[in-house]
């Protein structure tokens, strides 16, 4: 396997490359003030190996110049980086602002008996009747156990007494740390992290995950976790993994879901809601 040399180890090697030219440049010098020079036996081996190595020092300080431009172009990016987490933070902020308010007003509408204008989604079919309310963004999870295996050592030496008794330390030792990980693998957790489109109807959930819609409707849950003041939404089926979605617009489509799961008097009600009421109303 071909190691890579150190950036510094490159501009160090830069110091005795410019000494090299240098010389070459004397040398240069030096021959067109006496062009004999050229032709002495006792200067052309010398001058030839001066050569060689003027044609590598360039290489070095070509390589040394492009690990200094990395080098710079590096520590640009360094303290550019409080800036662009600063405007990060501030997009975060008012997006978050944003989706809350709309959570608001949303719930505030629907308890006055205001209906939700829909607008058509092209890429997805619809059910006839059914009106598309949102086209957002969200985290994604699912909530599984999965198999794990594990590579165990058998702990099989030969030798002294010592030797032995150590070993098969080292190999329990490194079969616990293996049978711990794996168990930490399979325990039931949240996986499957990512961002995706979600639209929301108001008959259903729909995420668009690798490429594909997985729906997810209202009728089909069995328990609904509106946590907005955690900025997510958690849904229960009876048949497949549960569901949560977090990010500035879950509580939009906390709102919608508690609607189309338990109605108008949860959604006036629920006590994960009461958080949107007083910018709602």
């Amino acid at each position: 396997m071909r190691r890579e040399v150190p950036g510094w180890f490159r501009l160090l090697l830069c110091w005795p490359a410019l000494l090299v030219l240098g010389m070459g440049l004397l040398g240069l010098l030096t021959a067109i003030a006496d062009p004999s020079v050229l032709t002495r036996p006792a200067t052309l081996i010398p001058g030839i190996v001066l050569l060689l190595l003027c044609v590598a020092a360039v290489r070095t300080l070509i390589r040394g110049a492009r690990v200094l431009t990395g080098m710079i172009r590096g520590a640009r990016h360094e303290l550019a980086r409080p800036a662009r987490e600063a405007a990060a933070a501030q997009d975060l902020a008012a997006r978050s602002a944003a989706g809350w308010a709309e959570a608001c007003r949303l719930r505030a509408s629907l308890l006055r008996g205001e209906r939700p204008p829909g607008f058509p989604v092209w890429d997805v079919v619809a059910e006839p009747g059914e009106v598309f309310l949102y086209d957002v963004q969200a985290d994604y999870e699912r909530y599984y156990g999965q198999d794990v295996t594990y590579t165990r050592s058998s702990g099989f030496l030969v030798g002294s007494p010592a030797f032995v008794l150590g070993g098969m330390a080292v190999a329990a030792l490194g079969n616990a740390s293996r049978r711990n990980a794996a168990e930490a693998q399979a325990a039931e957790q949240w996986r499957e992290l990512q961002p995706v489109r979600l639209v929301i109807s108001d008959r259903r959930l729909l995420c668009q995950v690798g490429g594909r819609w997985l729906a997810f409707w209202y009728a089909g849950m069995t328990a609904v976790y509106p946590e907005v003041a955690e900025w997510a939404l958690v849904c229960q089926f009876p048949d497949v993994e549960p569901l949560r979605l977090r990010g500035v617009d879950a509580p939009i489509a906390a709102v919608l879901t508690v609607l189309g799961t338990q109605g108008l008097d949860a959604l006036r009600d629920h006590p994960s809601l009461q958080a949107l009421g007083a910018a709602g109303s």
